[in-house]
C-alpha cells in the first residue's frame, strides 16, 4: 500500500492524441474525479450524481462489491458501512448489511459479518445515505480480497443506489437471486451496467488508499 501524503479530492484529465481526423474538441476531453482517503473503500466517482436504484423485484438476494486491502502488513479493520438508497416507493423495506471473505475464486465466500436486520428509510425519490456501525469488529488481513453488499431478506426492492458505468468493470460487482445461495453473477456478465453505493470504513486510521478506477 502507498502511503498518502496527500488525502483528499483529486481529479485526472483525460484528453485523446490528436490526428489529422480527429481534431482537439471540447469532445476530446473527460475529467473524472476520485477521493484519496485513509479510512474507506468506494467506488462512487464524487463529481457524479448517483443514477438510479436496483434491488430485486420478486425474490430475495444480494448484491457486493470487491475491494482489495493492498496493505502488506497491516490489516484493514472495519467499523462502519455508509450506504444509501433511491427509493421511489414507501421504504422501510428489511435488509441486512454483509462482509464476506473471498473464496479463492473471486467470488465471495465465508461469512465475515451479517447485520441484524435493518429498515431502509422512507422513501420519497431522492438519494438517502444511511450508515452502519458494525457491531463485532471484522479485520481483513494484510493482501487480501474481501465483499461488502447488501442482503435483501425479502421480496421487497430495497432500491440500493448507483452510478451508471458502461460496459461496467468485471470482477468488481457480484449478485446473488437469494440470501442462501452461493452462486454468484458478476454484474458484467448481466445488463447492470452500473457501481453500487457501499463504502467500508475503519476510524482507527488504518493506511488504506480508496481503490478507484473507472474503465
Amino acid at each position: 500500500m502507498p502511503n498518502i501524503r496527500q488525502p483528499g479530492p483529486h481529479s485526472v484529465i483525460v484528453q485523446a492524441i490528436p490526428d489529422e481526423l480527429d481534431p482537439i474538441n471540447g469532445f476530446d476531453i473527460r475529467t473524472y474525479c476520485f477521493d484519496v482517503t485513509c479510512d474507506e473503500f468506494s467506488y462512487i466517482e464524487p463529481c457524479d450524481t448517483l443514477d438510479g436504484s436496483t434491488g430485486f423485484e420478486s425474490s430475495s438476494g444480494e448484491i457486493v462489491a470487491a475491494f482489495d486491502n493492498l496493505n502488506a502488513l497491516d490489516p484493514f479493520p472495519i467499523h462502519r458501512i455508509d450506504h444509501s438508497f433511491k427509493n421511489p416507493g414507501a421504504g422501510n423495506v428489511p435488509y441486512r448489511l454483509a462482509i464476506y471473505k473471498d473464496d479463492g475464486n473471486g467470488r465471495p465466500g465465508t461469512a465475515l459479518y451479517i447485520s441484524d436486520e435493518l429498515s431502509t428509510p422512507a422513501g420519497n425519490s431522492s438519494v438517502q445515505d444511511a450508515s452502519h456501525e458494525v457491531n463485532t469488529l471484522v479485520e481483513i488481513a494484510p493482501l487480501s480480497r474481501f465483499y461488502v453488499g447488501y442482503v435483501q431478506s425479502t421480496s421487497a426492492n430495497i432500491h440500493v443506489s448507483y452510478q451508471d458505468e458502461a460496459p461496467v468493470r468485471s470482477n468488481t460487482f457480484f449478485f446473488s437471486n437469494s440470501f442462501t445461495s452461493n452462486d454468484w453473477t458478476d454484474f458484467s456478465d448481466s445488463s447492470k451496467n452500473y457501481r453500487i453505493d457501499i463504502s467500508p470504513r475503519t476510524s482507527s486510521g488504518s493506511s488504506s488508499l480508496v481503490k478507484f478506477d473507472k474503465s
